[in-house]
């Protein structure tokens, strides 16, 4: 027997039996009918919010990859600027850093390490 249906006989059993219960098999029928319609609607939001969960896990992952993106930039920064305890205008580096002026950083700190471009919303992968 498939599992998606019921029986006259499982209702029967599944309210003991009993002789009390008096009902028609036309009225089970019809209570069967609507019991597989709220079953097929639950079907749909539990499909409806597996699609949200999905969403929900790509949304995750793609926060953690830019997490893991903006550490990789910071800690670059960091030892870059704190790693060069001769570095003549760290300042300089850092606002330059911070205003985005990437063609000034490239032109005037070319050994600067690649990963403090992922802060670049126009990097490519290459200096």
């Amino acid at each position: 027997m498939n599992e998606s249906y019921i029986s006259i006989q499982e209702v029967w059993e599944a309210v003991g039996g009993n002789p009390e219960v008096k009902t028609t098999k036309e009225e089970l029928i019809t209570v069967l009918k609507l019991m597989d319609e709220c079953v097929d609607e639950q079907d749909e939001d539990i499909k409806k919010l597996d699609q949200e969960v999905d969403k929900l896990k790509r949304d995750v992952e793609d926060i953690e990859r830019e997490y893991q993106k903006s550490e990789k930039c910071w800690n670059a920064l960091l030892s870059y600027v704190l790693g060069k305890g001769y570095m003549k205008s760290p300042m300089e580096f850092l606002r330059c850093w911070n205003e985005g002026n990437f063609d000034a950083l490239r032109e005037e700190w070319p050994d600067a390490p690649e990963e403090i471009y992922l802060a670049d919303p126009l990097y490519k992968g290459d200096k």
